[in-house]
């Protein structure tokens, strides 16, 4: 039984023999691997910070960029808000010139004698103001708020 001994002891150092260079290259090729590693990271890095400047000049050609667009758009919009102020002013005009000429038109037709007067007697000759319909207009019938609404319903 020594003799089998003595060869399962050598087998066994043998066999830690080789488990040890196995071990050993693991490690090796560890050690590589992480250098390379650590290489191929400081060169990314490099490049990186080469590329900074770069990234640095693009942001600020985007930041003018932008800022241009939204001053253009501002001015367009201030544009945009005075041009519909001056329409809604001149439709404004317009419909006050259109309210002008009907009650100047309503006027000339009330004003009976053309004397750019309107007088009682004028007023009673039109039915439209006699609202208790009694053949007469009467001072209350003839009133200004009953003549603009004479005026404006033409």
């Amino acid at each position: 039984m020594g003799q089998e001994a003595l060869k399962e002891a050598k087998r066994m150092e043998e066999l830690f023999g080789t488990g040890s260079q196995i071990r050993a290259q693991y490690i090796e090729l560890a050690k590589q691997k992480r250098a390379d590693f650590a290489a191929k990271l400081e060169d990314l890095k490099a490049q990186m910070e080469a590329l900074e400047p770069v990234k640095n000049e693009k942001k600020a050609l985007q930041d003018a960029a932008v800022e241009k667009e939204k001053y253009a758009l501002d001015k367009y919009k201030k544009t945009e808000e005075e041009k519909k102020k001056i329409e809604q002013e001149e439709a404004i005009k317009v419909s006050q010139l259109k309210e002008n000429q009907m009650a100047m038109n309503a006027f000339k037709e009330l004003d009976l004698n053309n004397d750019g007067l309107l007088t009682y007697s004028e007023l009673q000759q039109f039915s439209k103001f006699d609202q208790n319909e009694d053949g007469e207009v009467q001072v209350e019938e003839a009133k200004v708020s009953d003549l603009a609404f004479y005026l404006f319903q033409k």
